[in-house]
């Protein structure tokens, strides 16, 4: 069992053509936004350190998060990670390349469980975006959505998650509002 699991991030719709699907893993936002809030609070607390010269556990607390976050940066910058539907052969096909390692695969439809449309539990109830989940037979479990945050609205997750059916034959399995 790892100490640490690797949760392969949301890929967000590429392209929408006919017989293929294309998600991707927007690396280079996700990279930049990591790396300027991480630089951002470590240049905060590095000048209050150097002005105050008052080292607390606060301080060393927020400087190892933002570590994290250039190390989410770095993480996110050097990731390559797609997901393509294919129409014609009815099979996903799968590349994550990051600082973890590699995994390429393809497999049929029929390999997979389902496609989970939910909302997730949220600390106040429910979110309120829609979640698309592409479960496969091994327990293998990848996120899609048409942005960064899943699908704004179950309407949208549906007809995404029924375009990726329509392909490859995997039965779409979505909750109630």
């Amino acid at each position: 069992m790892a100490v640490i699991e690797e949760i392969p991030p949301i890929m967000v719709l590429e392209e929408n053509a006919g017989l293929r699907i294309v998600f991707r893993f927007r690396n280079r936002l996700w990279g930049t936004i990591t790396l300027a809030a991480g630089l951002a609070i470590i240049g905060a607390f590095g000048w209050y350190q150097l002005r105050y010269n008052n080292w607390s556990w606060q301080v060393g607390l927020f400087s190892l998060f933002g570590l994290l976050l250039l190390y989410g940066s770095l993480y996110s910058f050097t990731a390559d990670q797609f997901l393509v539907v294919n129409g014609v052969g009815r099979s996903i096909r799968f590349h994550k390349k990051n600082l973890y390692g590699r995994v390429d695969w393809e497999r049929r439809g029929d390999q997979f469980k389902e496609i989970h449309v939910f909302r997730a539990k949220a600390s106040r109830g429910r979110a309120k975006n829609w979640s698309i989940l592409l479960v496969g037979g091994d327990g293998t479990e990848l996120f899609l959505g048409e942005n960064e945050f899943g699908s704004f609205s179950r309407e949208g997750a549906i007809e995404l998650a029924g375009n990726v059916s329509r392909l490859t034959g995997i039965q779409v399995h979505a909750e109630e509002s």
